[in-house]
Parts: structure tokens; C-alpha cells; sequence
């Protein structure tokens, strides 16, 4: 290889690099349910922000609310893998399908804000992995998609409504 041909190799894997490092900046939020990723059209972050249905604001104690979600969770069958209490999220999987042709995997990613005293807002995201095998390892393909049917998300908050103490009554 000349040299007029090495500097243009080496100024092309400089702008490959540049590209790269220019497509890993994010916000420090983004992995929050329901965030928007960052500097996306909107026809490609509807791929990845969950669904107006997926946050309902619920008439409770912050701590109740959480604990009623890590429940809700088990109740399920989700394998609660992590609980961060200070920041208001749980993550949980489940594996409901595996088979030698692959297998099927559904995550879930709660998010619990207090917004006023006794008001607290619980967002949830449901995604689904798939994996599908092939006749040699370089074939197999994994493939994530956001959930976008309603009943997952409505049987959630109905096992979760059902798991918070009820309302004190006025006197």
C-alpha cells in the first residue's frame, strides 16, 4: 500500500471513529421507562417509548405504591431481578416459552414517581425478546420489540389496584 493510500485508510476509519462516538451520546435519563432516546425522528423513537396506556397515576403512598408493584410483579410470574427503591424502579423477566427451535423472553421495567403527597405515578415497559435458533450459532438472531398490546398493561394495573390498601373513608 502507498502512501497516498494509507492516509486516505487512515482518514476514513477517523471519521468511522468520529461517527461512532457521535452516535454513543445519550441523555443520562434514557433508559427511564417511557424516555424518548435521544435525537431521533419520531417515526423511530415510537419504537422505543412505551405506549400512552402504559403510566396511570394511582391515589397512594409512594411506599405502597412500590411494594404493590414489586407484588404485582411476582403475582405474574415476573422474577423480580433488581429493586432500586431510591430511584423509584424494579426490573423483572419472565421466560414463558423455550423451546430447540429458541425461546421467548418478556421484561419489565416499572418506574414509580411520587408527584404530590398521596398521589404517585406508575409507569410501565413490557418488551419481548425473541430468540430463534439456526442450523449453526452464526444464523441464530435475537430480536427485542416493545409491547404494544393494551391487556398486558391493563391486567398489571388491575393486579396492582388490587394490591393497595384500600382508601381511608372520611369521617
Amino acid at each position: 500500500m502507498n502512501t497516498r493510500g494509507f492516509s486516505r485508510f487512515a482518514a476514513g476509519a477517523a471519521a468511522l471513529v468520529v461517527l461512532l462516538a457521535a452516535g454513543c451520546a445519550s441523555p443520562s435519563d434514557a433508559s427511564a421507562p417511557g424516555a424518548k432516546p435521544f435525537g431521533l425522528p419520531a417515526v423511530l423513537t415510537s419504537r422505543w417509548t412505551a405506549p400512552d396506556f402504559a403510566t396511570r397515576v394511582v391515589d397512594a403512598d409512594r411506599a405502597a405504591v412500590f411494594d404493590a408493584c414489586v407484588a404485582s410483579a411476582n403475582a405474574q410470574g415476573y422474577a423480580v431481578n433488581r429493586v432500586d427503591g431510591a430511584r423509584g424502579r424494579v426490573y423483572g423477566s419472565r421466560r414463558p416459552a423455550t423451546s430447540f427451535e429458541g425461546g421467548r423472553q418478556e421484561t419489565l421495567e416499572i418506574g414509580v414517581t411520587q408527584i404530590a403527597p398521596g398521589v404517585t405515578q406508575v409507569s410501565v415497559t413490557l418488551r419481548e425478546t425473541i430468540e430463534a435458533a439456526a442450523a449453526d450459532e452464526r444464523g441464530a438472531m435475537v430480536t427485542t420489540a416493545l409491547v404494544r398490546d393494551r391487556a398486558p398493561y391493563d391486567a398489571f394495573f388491575a393486579r396492582l389496584a388490587a394490591g393497595l390498601p384500600a382508601p381511608a373513608a372520611a369521617p
